[in-house]
């Protein structure tokens, strides 16, 4: 806010719509300095728990000339005399007032000084204020606008003078959130005949689409969510809005009555300028049949979006024979395989340029394997060669993403020495400014083709690439490392090239022009600002991101040969944890923090860093985490928040111990907040989700949020977890402040993933702290019990693993729960699924504390049932980790008078069996060791009959192993 200030002194229209963790400090700058402001609008912000309205009263006392204000905050945020002052002072100015929902007998006063204003909302109109007020109240004599956000039968008498001033003969724009019903598009269509574009988001019936239709013929844009459609309603679109340009409609119900191929097919007949189209039918409405209608009559279709749309593969293809001016498809829930999408692109006419699918199209190419893109491989490397060979920028720049090579693995072989010579073609023509994206994506694909190919048929090539780099020293260049992983190793002596570019493209500033409101250049991402928009050039942005992005995996890479830069590097990326301006380079900054902190461990523990000892990693350690903690607190994406919790804990991991008293205290403060801030957004999309104008499509996003959600309370158990395990029991001041925080995700209420992560933490508790933790069980225990049973299998192995951190490590505490521990565990172990692939990691567990309670506890079980019991379940195989700690159990489980040996051996003979893959090197040789003392102690008859009772292949597996 205060870098736009510096550029807009004399702003007169300023719009904020969905900042998370919205500050008023800003906004009060705005109030005192931009005196001239003329419009105002903040909407959908998650205002900071701190806001009071201050700036609304200061805004009331300097602005004299404010047209339009509209703000979404409670009524508890903001004092309503500031808004009567501010009417008070612009009574010739103020035209439209839109404040959050309020009873309109509040506005009395504000009313009697707005003389001109026109339009006003948000209206709750009560049926007792009705009663009370409604014959000596008056809106302002010019009202032509209103909006209702809860409006009652009984008050409809006090509106009715108003209605003919609130007709729009003349409207040609019109959205509304609310729901209005068929009876509002009915009136839409009576009265707005001028009307051009539409957005319904209310849900309404194919009744109020037919009478909107028909009454709007002037439409070229919809967009409208519905309770039903039929082939009907879809004809009457065709036959009515012949200018439609733009169609978007949603269905918000399961299924429709019947399927709406013809509809579709009569629609496309009659709108055939319709470019955008977007559908959405959740699971049911549009068949093979009608992909097929999309393609053979969307002619000039430039945007096409399904959503839960299709049957099987066909349809796709049989799209795919269509629309030939397609440049970008979206497809969201629908049943088509990869290896379908793949043909698609592939088979589709050249003008298709994007493409996204739930996310976009290089994540599709990143998750295929190179089993699905092989077979068509041949035409998608024919088909990037034309791209290369093009000439223009923006297509080379895109043909040049490596994703393809990177998917394909060692199958581009055979066509490296066709690309490579393209590749280096670019790159030595691409040596101006202007096509410093082309050269950093020219470089990128180079690396991951050569990666792909294997270092020895691509360090030829490798050297000429540093070659060109290097002739290019003069320009200023957003170049990438041409190679990666181990093969950077060797072109370390080059680095000294590449890196002065490099850090002068992170260092490049936004470049902020002011353009008009209605330019639509591509290249520049904007911030609207009434009648103009301040822009940034992409490029510059896209620069940076890149030139960030390279320096974190050089630093990922290069590992301790990266330290000779670590100084230049680190004060460029710490501050761009707080680069707002860009999301890419931030998540590059929080990327780089923990390597930055390994390089210069590795370095000093290796001896090659120059000269310099711990104090060195202690200074960047002080460096980076107090920095990566402060913009944690003001982060307002929450995919950031979880990235930068990750990086944290890696951090911790690396540096931890270097941290003093204080900046661990900092770290939990801010675990703090981030639970309390995740709680509060947890809450705000439970209201949406029960909101009656949710529709599908925000539904789907709802849950893409919740599910980042969960990432970030798995990424505050990691950096928890790490606490516990660097500081021990030093850290236990800190978990007593932080059990008030912990418990409640503990509630049947929460989220599985939260019930998970308090189970978690404790598990590191009692594992780490062992004696000292045993103050804590009285607590946490009997919830772990209960968890063992939970219905989320991710719970479930939580809780079992803690039980048998507390059966190993609580002594004579944990004896009293034994017997309900025992319980509890059976059930788990006897489970009739217990063995699916949900459950095994569970199983698995169960089976190790039971081992535990086995080893600890024998004086209080009944050894001749529960260890043989145990011995049953043995070997485990799913839980590879556990398997090796629950193998190294001791032989004197073997019973009275050597009853269980039988089954120990046959539990030995798998294990070495299995390889290294069920025990560790150690547990290996005991067991060996064990095998040749029983095969000298035991009779012959004896070991013959154990012998015996073993798999062919086992037996000779132990007879190679005890013979060498």
């Amino acid at each position: 806010m205060d870098q736009m200030l510096l550029t807009c002194d004399s702003l007169r229209s300023l719009e904020i719509r969905r900042c998370k963790m919205f500050s008023e400090d800003g906004l009060m700058d705005i109030a005192r300095y931009c005196i001239d402001l003329r419009s105002l609008r903040l909407e959908d912000n998650e205002i900071d728990d701190n806001a009071n309205g201050k700036w609304l009263h200061e805004l009331a006392l300097r602005n004299t000339v404010m047209e339009s204000l509209d703000f979404h905050y409670p009524f508890n945020r903001y004092d309503m005399k500031d808004v009567t002052r501010l009417a008070n002072k612009c009574t010739n100015s103020l035209v439209s007032l839109n404040v959050f929902p309020v009873s309109v007998s509040d506005f009395r006063k504000v009313f009697k000084h707005a003389n001109k204003l026109d339009h006003f909302g948000y209206v709750i109109i009560d049926e007792d204020w009705y009663y009370r007020y409604y014959s000596s109240f008056r809106f302002p004599p010019n009202i032509r606008g209103l909006r209702f956000q809860q409006l009652h039968e009984a008050s409809l008498p006090f509106l009715l003078p108003y209605l003919n001033q609130l007709r729009c003969p003349s409207l040609e724009v019109l959205v509304n959130h609310d729901t209005c019903g068929d009876e509002g598009l009915q009136v839409i269509g009576q009265f707005c005949k001028k009307l051009r574009k539409l957005t319904h988001r209310g849900r309404v019936t194919q009744m109020g689409l037919i009478a909107l239709a028909q009454g709007c013929p002037n439409l070229d844009y919809l967009e409208v969510t519905l309770l039903d459609i039929s082939n009907e309603a879809l004809e009457c679109v065709g036959t009515h809005l012949k200018n439609l340009r733009d169609l978007r409609i949603w269905l918000a119900i399961e299924e429709t009555d019947s399927w709406l191929d013809n509809g579709i097919r009569a629609m496309l007949m009659s709108c055939s300028k319709l470019e955008k189209l977007d559908i959405g039918l959740l699971g049911r409405g549009l068949t093979d049949v009608g992909l097929r209608y999309i393609g053979k009559y969307g002619h000039n279709l430039r945007s096409l979006s399904l959503c839960s749309t299709g049957e099987s593969d066909v349809g796709l293809l049989e799209l795919s024979k269509g629309c030939p001016k397609l440049r970008k498809l979206r497809l969201r829930f629908c049943p088509f395989s990869e290896q379908a999408v793949a043909t698609f692109v592939f088979s589709i006419n050249h003008s298709l340029r994007y493409i996204r699918i739930d996310d976009d199209f290089l994540m599709f190419c990143e998750n295929c394997t190179p089993d699905i893109l092989t077979p068509y491989l041949d035409g998608i490397v024919s088909k990037v060669l034309v791209l290369l060979q093009n000439g223009k920028q923006m297509v080379q720049e895109g043909a040049s993403t490596a994703s393809v090579a990177d998917s394909s693995q060692e199958q581009i072989q055979k066509y490296y020495d066709v690309v490579m010579p393209n590749l280096k073609a670019i790159l030595v023509n691409a040596n101006d400014k202007a096509n410093c994206m082309v050269r950093a994506k020219v470089i990128e694909c180079i690396s991951l083709v050569g990666m792909a190919v294997g270092k020895d048929i691509f360090r030829d090539d490798s050297k000429q690439v540093m070659e060109i780099l290097m002739s290019l020293q003069g320009v200023q260049m957003a170049t990438d490392d041409p190679t990666t992983s181990s093969m950077l190793q060797d072109f370390l002596p080059y680095m000294t090239v590449v890196m002065p570019p490099l850090l002068q493209s992170a260092q490049l500033k936004p470049n902020m022009i002011i353009i008009s409101a209605n330019s639509d250049n591509e290249s520049m991402e904007t911030i609207t600002l009434g009648d103009k928009r301040i822009g940034i050039k992409t490029s510059v942005l896209e620069e940076k991101a890149t030139a960030c992005h390279t320096l974190c995996c050089y630093a990922i890479e290069l590992k301790e040969g990266f330290f000779p830069w670590i100084d230049q590097v680190a004060p460029i990326l710490v501050p761009f944890l707080k680069f707002y301006f860009h999301k890419e380079v931030r998540k590059a900054a929080v990327s780089a923090m923990p390597d930055l902190l390994r390089s210069s461990k590795l370095a000093i523990e290796k001896g090659l860093a120059q000269g310099r000892d711990g104090t060195h990693l202690k200074q960047l350690s002080d460096y980076i985490v107090p920095a990566l903690v402060e913009a944690l607190h003001k982060e307002p994406d929450t995919e950031i928040i979880a990235k930068m919790l990750d990086a944290l804990s890696e951090c911790l991991q690396i540096s931890g111990p270097l941290l003093d008293e204080n900046q661990v205290r900092s770290i939990v403060d801010e675990i703090k907040h981030v639970i309390t801030a995740s709680s509060s957004r947890k809450g705000g999309r439970a209201e949406r989700t029960n909101a009656e104008d949710l529709d599908a499509e925000e539904g789907e996003l709802l849950k893409v949020e919740n599910e980042q959600e969960e990432e970030v309370f798995d990424q505050v158990g990691e950096v928890l977890g790490t606490l516990v395990k660097t500081f021990k029991a030093s850290f236990l001041p800190f978990f007593d402040e932080l059990s008030s925080y912990l418990m409640p995700m503990l509630g049947k209420d929460k989220t599985a993933e939260e019930r998970r992560i308090a189970i978690c933490i404790f598990d590191d508790v009692a594992e780490q702290c062992h004696e000292a933790a045993l103050r804590y069980y009285d607590t946490y225990l009997p919830l772990v019990l209960e968890a063992c049973n939970d219905e989320n299998s991710d719970v479930r192995q939580a809780a079992v693993y803690g039980l048998g951190v507390c059966a190993e490590h609580g002594g004579s505490v944990i004896k009293p729960l034994i017997g309900e521990a025992l319980t509890r565990l059976n059930a788990v172990i006897r489970h009739p699924n217990a063995h699916h692939p949900d459950n095994v990691m569970v199983y698995d567990n169960a089976v190790s504390t039971l081992g535990k309670v086995c080893h600890f506890h024998r004086d209080s079980i009944d050894s001749t049932q529960v260890i043989p019991a145990w011995l049953n379940c043995l070997p485990i195989k799913g839980d590879v980790i556990e398997a090796k700690a629950v193998h190294e159990s001791d032989a004197e489980l073997l019973g009275s008078n050597n009853q269980n040996l039988p089954k120990i051996v046959s539990i030995f003979a798998e294990i070495l069996c299995a390889g290294k893959d069920l025990a560790s090197d150690q547990t290996i040789s005991r067991i060996i060791n064990l095998l040749r003392q029983l095969q000298q102690k035991l009779p012959p008859a004896i070991l013959a009959s154990i012998w015996s009772a073993l798999q062919p292949q086992q037996q000779l597996a132990l007879q190679s192993i005890l013979s060498s």
